[in-house]
């Protein structure tokens, strides 16, 4: 297969999957604006908005990582996992301190 169709096929994979999470996302927003009350749906969206740039200030790239490497990943899954836990537990004490 060709450099150009392989690009390609990622975008494509890639486009897809945006396209699928947007969609999901779109839809919890809907079924929640529904749901809840102004007030609360107010403190959905801040809670989001700091999930969200957490996640982002605290990405390690390590699923990247993982996805990437051609050799043996046994020695790597463990550290990974770790380095996962350890984030969620920042993340954790960074919302709620």
């Amino acid at each position: 297969m060709s450099f150009f169709r392989k690009t390609v096929k990622g975008l494509s994979w890639m486009g897809a999957l945006r396209v699928v999470t947007r969609g999901f996302t779109y839809a919890r927003t809907i079924i929640l604006a529904r749901l809840l009350v102004p007030a609360q749906f107010g403190v959905f969206g801040v809670a989001s908005l700091a999930l969200g740039f957490l996640e982002v200030i605290t990405e390690t790239g390590v699923n990247v990582f993982l996805i990437q490497e051609k050799a043996e990943l046994k020695e790597y899954v463990d550290t990974a996992w770790l380095v996962s836990i350890l984030r969620g537990i920042l993340i954790f004490l960074m919302i709620f301190s």
